[in-house]
Parts: C-alpha cells; sequence; structure tokens
C-alpha cells in the first residue's frame, strides 16, 4: 500500500479558509512499536495539552495552550 502524507500548516489552514473550504483535519501517527509509543504518550509536551485536545473534541472548540498576555 502506497503511503500518503497532507503535511498540515498553518499557511494551509489560512488557504482553505480565505477560500471558504471547510470540513476536519485529523493526525494518524504510526508509531514503530508499542515502546515507542508509550513514549510519546508519556511526554510531557504531550500530556500538557491533553485537556484542551478533550474538550475540543467534545464541544468542537479549541482552546490556546499558552495563556497570552492580552488575556490577562
Amino acid at each position: 500500500m502506497k503511503e500518503r502524507f497532507l503535511e498540515v500548516s498553518q499557511e494551509v489552514g489560512a488557504a482553505l479558509f480565505v477560500r471558504n473550504i471547510s470540513g476536519e483535519v485529523i493526525m494518524l501517527v504510526r508509531q514503530k512499536s508499542l515502546s515507542d509509543f508509550m513514549v510519546f504518550a508519556s511526554n510531557q509536551g504531550y500530556l500538557a495539552g491533553l485537556g484542551h485536545r478533550t474538550a475540543a473534541l467534545e464541544d468542537s472548540r479549541l482552546l490556546p495552550l499558552v495563556e497570552s498576555r492580552a488575556a490577562t
């Protein structure tokens, strides 16, 4: 099976927004082994945003991972 990858960036997202194209973006990650997955799943950077990703899935909103100065 031929693998295909789409690199999603802010520029790509902006281009879709300007063209009024909507849809879903997903990220599918294939790990080499269970051990590699466990390293990924226990990474502190990944875990720091877990609550935000869960909230986004529950009600379709995204929260910033860092508080901006404008919000304080």
